[in-house]
Parts: structure tokens; sequence; C-alpha cells
């Protein structure tokens, strides 16, 4: 089943008074261009943080963010709110209408909500993520929102950082592969790697004191019984750990991959169930809408089908569920009047069953995820441990052997190991373990190539799709014909290929090949062609949240990047963007060409809602610009 991606609709704040002029307001974004229109330091970064906030909480997690620096969370709000601040977010995951509220104490989430014509239900936002969002777990939707969907004002790219454009990939086409099991595998890899390489520096130090031949010395032979005593019994405690922290290792490595051939299993019963589920209510509501209104069953047919209206033509989800409510209750289908010979056929739908089974098995699912997550980090503390260790046991014996002179021109004398048993059997073990992590290595790495391989195989069809999308939307803003190109990239021990844009003969495989503007707009490019893939997917809209870098563009090409976006709203997306107040900006232009094509569009005003600088209050330019740009819209 396809992840779905949200749809903004409308974001609420109180408590923001330090920053806007108002303590509570509401910023709706239900039209497919939704503008946040002003100037320097007016809020335009805080609001968009605030859309990314609710929907995620930021990024302070390891599973959705891997690098220090780009983790955030509430703490970036300190300072410029009140206490009691909250935000409440509503979205739409697919036809469910969300409400989330967090407030800026911690991340958490204060409420979430279900919203229905008729009825507003209590949810747990993490269930209401997986269950109707289709992710494997919230840490990849909360990546969606923050890598893909969202632009933030440092620019950071996702189609050069091949890690996060292959999870984004892996993530939107799950049915091939079970992302969260790739990224695993290639992290433990790493690590054992890392362990191998510390016992490759082990076995070489026993060695080069072995080959040395020669100890002498420096001190009494008391004092040398004394160290010799103490060396050898923590020498034989940390080995003890190592042993023990080894073996539950494997133990671990074990589970985790039981657990995961578990939920591979669970995974596709939940396919085949969900496809039950959806052919017997389809069948269900075909039979019914010609048994007592076969009259209207032609046209209504098509709204069930595809949730357009059969008068406008436009796309109405609510219509469709009013029309199944109605086929399931017997009402007519045009007024809503209960028709008595059909009150019955009601009974005679019952999916009960399968969905008791379906929900079984997505419990079962998430336990296992739950566990699968927990024993890798597990599994991540051991190794870092086992890595402390033996970091500990290196600097035990390098502090050991400073206690002695080594004379390597002195050949008669023989060596005097402190204790030959232990270093025998110690060098006997490492050299045991190095081939053990050796053959684990090779294993994880070829059963990580085969995942990605099986992956990529079965992304061909839609790899050229996304080519298709890419290259159109590309060739708007460059003017000249963009290709989209697999490459290999410099992932350590896989085997694993990435995209980047190919042009005028060459690959584009790191930013620095493009000017700075080719380098935003390219990258926006990229993340518009992947949401468009997914509603090409799933057949549901959602929201790219743009922070615009306007200021990388000369005036040549705002038309082109006005032509890229119009093509990517064509496409059925819809766009939250930040826009400064200058001329010849890109809101005017965008504006004027969103009119012509019949695309609705909100602004929200900073001039009215921020709190404006001396300077920016004293600038009669500033509202001219504001002024005609809203103009536009009216």
């Amino acid at each position: 089943m396809a992840v779905i991606f949200p749809k903004i609709v409308k974001l609420r704040l109180h408590g923001f008074d330090k920053i806007f002029t108002s303590n509570e307001f509401e910023i709706s974004f239900s039209n497919n261009l939704s503008i946040l229109l002003g100037g320097n330091g007016l809020g335009k970064t805080t609001l968009l943080q605030c859309i990314v906030y609710g929907l995620t909480g930021g990024t302070n997690n390891i599973e959705v963010e891997e690098t220090k620096l780009h983790r955030w969370d509430h703490t970036y709000f300190k300072g410029r709110i009140n206490a009691d601040a909250y935000i409440w977010i509503d979205f739409l995951l697919g036809e469910k209408y969300l409400k989330v509220k967090r407030g800026f104490n911690s991340p958490r989430v204060l409420e979430c909500a279900m919203i229905t014509k008729n009825n507003s239900e209590d949810i747990i936002f993490d269930q209401a993520i997986i269950e109707y969002g289709n992710y494997n777990s919230v840490n990849d939707f909360s990546f969606i929102i923050n890598r893909l969907l969202y632009l933030p004002e440092n620019r950071r790219s996702l189609l050069w950082d091949y890690n996060a454009q292959i999870r984004a990939l892996m993530i939107i086409n799950n049915e091939f592969v079970v992302e969260q099991e790739y990224r695993s595998l290639r992290q433990l890899i790493k690590l054992k790697d890392s362990n191998k390489r510390k016992i490759g520096w082990d076995i070489g130090r026993i060695e080069k004191s072995a080959a040395l031949q020669n100890v002498k010395e420096t001190s009494n032979d008391s004092k040398n019984n004394s160290d010799a005593s103490a060396y050898i019994e923590n020498k034989k405690d940390l080995l003890t750990k190592l042993k023990k922290l080894t073996d539950t290792s494997k133990q671990l490595y074990t589970k985790i991959k039981s657990d995961q051939e578990a939920r591979n299993k669970l995974v596709q019963n939940i396919l085949i169930i969900g496809d039950q589920i959806r052919s017997t209510e389809s069948d269900y509501l075909r039979e019914h809408l010609l048994e007592h209104d076969e009259k209207n069953a032609l046209v209504f047919n098509k709204t069930l089908k595809t949730g357009y209206c059969p008068s406008c033509d436009q796309k109405s989800d609510n219509l469709k569920n009013i029309i199944q409510e109605r086929i399931k209750r017997g009402d007519c289908l045009v007024c809503g009047e209960p028709i008595s010979k059909h009150q019955a056929t009601a009974a005679n739908f019952n999916s009960d069953d399968l969905n008791s089974q379906l929900n079984e098995k997505i419990t079962a699912r998430n336990t296992l995820d739950i566990q699968i997550s927990q024993s890798n980090t597990k599994l991540t503390q051991i190794e870092e441990k086992i890595s402390t260790f033996r970091n500990e046991l290196s600097e035990l014996d390098f502090g050991y052997s400073d206690g002695y002179t080594i004379d390597e021109n002195d050949e008669n004398e023989s060596m005097d190991f402190v204790d030959e048993e232990l270093i025998a059997k110690e060098y006997i073990n490492l050299c045991q373990q190095e081939k053990e992590f050796e053959l684990e290595i090779a294993q994880m790495t070829k059963q990580a190539d085969k995942m990605y391989d099986i992956f990529i195989t079965n992304f061909q069809t839609r790899y050229e799709q996304l080519h298709s999308i890419y290259s159109d939307l590309a060739y708007k803003f460059l003017g000249i014909p963009v290709e989209l190109k697999f490459i290999k990239s410099k992932a350590s021990f896989v085997n694993m290929n990435y995209l980047v844009p190919h042009f005028s003969n060459v690959d584009r495989d790191s930013s620095e090949t493009c000017s700075e503007a080719q380098r935003f707009f390219l990258d926006i490019a990229f993340r518009m062609s992947l949401i468009a893939l997914n509603k090409a997917i799933s057949n549901i809209d959602s929201t790219f949240i743009c922070e615009t870098p306007e200021n990388a563009l000369d005036i040549s090409y705002i038309d082109n990047v006005v032509k890229m976006f119009m093509t990517f709203m064509q496409k059925g997306g819809t766009m939250v963007l930040t826009n400064n107040l200058q001329y010849l900006g890109i809101a005017q232009t965008l504006i004027k060409e969103a009119k012509k094509q019949k695309i609705k569009i909100d602004i929200f005003d900073l001039l009215t809602y921020g709190k404006l600088s001396e300077i920016q209050s004293a600038s009669k330019q500033l509202l001219e610009i504001r002024d005609a740009i809203i103009k536009e819209v009216e």
C-alpha cells in the first residue's frame, strides 16, 4: 500500500505575541497555492517551522536525523513564545481529516483527533499515522516531512544526499523493500567493521611484540610482579566481558533477523487482507448500487471509483463517502431518504471478520516494529560497548608495555611474556573473532546488496515515471534538456546507486557542479517530482512546504521558476511558499499565472501580523509591493 503524504489545511497559533501582533490567529492553507508574504524578520520561517513541528515534533531522534547538527525540537522556539504557547495543525492524510495539538514544554502530542462531518474522535497520533498513512513507523513519516516535503532556510539538499535520497525512495515504494531493515543492516555492517579493525590492531600489536623478541626490565622485580598480577587480572576481566558481549551481540542479531522475517510475512498478509476488504466492499457497493438505484448507478459508479463529482468533475471525497453510506443504509442516492425495499440489504455486507484479521495483523506488525527497533538500539549499544572495551584493552596493553625498554639489537635474550598462556589464548581468540567478523560482514553486505538490487529491479517502472516528471520540471527551470541518471554512490561496503541530474553532457554528481540557483531549484524539482510520483501511486494530494530561495535568482530565471511551480501544481501538487516583498519577485508573476490557470490562492500578510521594524514601517515601497500583490489575488 502506498504511503500517504499529508495535505496541510490549517495552522492555529496561541501564545506567539512576542513575534506577531496577535496572541492567537489562524492561517488557512486550503487552496493549491499559499504564500506567506512578508519582509525580513517578520516570522515567515517561524510559521513554516510551526507547520513541520506540529506534524512531527522536530527531528531530535537518530531514527529521523542521523546528523546531530541538523536535529531540532521544541527548544528551537525557546525565548520567543509565551510559556503557555501551543499550536494546532489540521491536515488531511488521504481521506482522514486529523487535528494535532502540540505545546512547547516538550515535543509530545497533547491532543489528536479525527474529524468527520458529524463527529470528532480522539485518536492516538502514532497509530493514526501508521494505520492511515501506511507508514512502517512514525519515524518514517517524520523523515518524509523534514527531508522531502519541507525545504528549510538552510536549503539542505535531498538530491545530492544519497543516503537520504535512497531512504526517501524506499519509504515511498515501501511495497518493494523494508527501508528500516536495509538501513539497520548498513549501520550494523559499519559497527562490525569498526570492531574488526580494532581486533586487527590488537592482533598486530601482539605479533609486533612477539617479533621484537626482547624485553628489558627497567624496574625492580617486586614492582614488575605486582604490575604483572594487576595487568593479568584486568586483562582477564576485560576479555570475559568482551566474550559475554560478543555472545549477546550474536543472539540479538539472530533475533532481529527472525523478527524481520516474521514482519515481512505479516506485511504480505496485511496487503492481501486489505485487497480482500476493498474487493469485498467494492463488489457489495456495485451490486447494491444496481439493485436499488439502477437509474443513477452509472452516474454514481464514477464517484465511487474515482472520487470525482459526476456534475462538476471536481474531486470530492466527501461526496464519495456520502454515496457509500447511503448505499449501505439503503437510502436514495440523490435525496438521502430511506428506500423501504432496500433497508435490510445493509446486513448482507459484513466485513467485520476481515477487519478483525487486519487489525490483528497490524497490531502484530507494530509490536514487531517496536521489538526490532529496541533490539537494534540494544545491538548498537552493545557494539559500542565492545568497541569501548577493546579500546580499554589496547590502553591496558600499551600502558603495561611502557614499563619495559625494548632492545631490538639484543638477539640472545628470550621474550619474557607476562603470561604466555594468556597472550596465546588471546591471540587465538582475536584471530577467530576477526574471521567471524569478516564472514558476518560479507554475509550482511551480500544481504544488503540483494535487498537493494530487488528494490531497484521493482522500482524500474516508477523510475521511468520519475525520470519523465523530473525532466519536465527541470526543463521548465533550466530551459535545456535534463535527465535523471543513476550513478554509483560513495557508500561504504554496499553497492548503492543514486539519482543525479545530467545536462550539457555532464553528470552533476555533487551540488558544487551547479551554480547556486541550479543547486537550489534542481533540488526543489527533485522534491516536487517525488511528490508527484507519490500522487501517481496513491492518488492523494499533498503539500510541499518551501522556504523559497528567491535571492539565489537573477531576474532572467524568475519566469522559469514560475513555469516549474505551475507545472507542479497542474500535476496535482499544493504549495506553501514564503516570499520576501521585493520588486520583480516570484510572487507577482506566480500569482498572475496561477489566476490564468484558475488555481486558487491564499495569501497571509505578515505586514499585518508581523512586528515591523522602524525601517519597515517607514517604507512606502514595502506597502506598495504588498498592496499590488494582494490586489492581484482579489
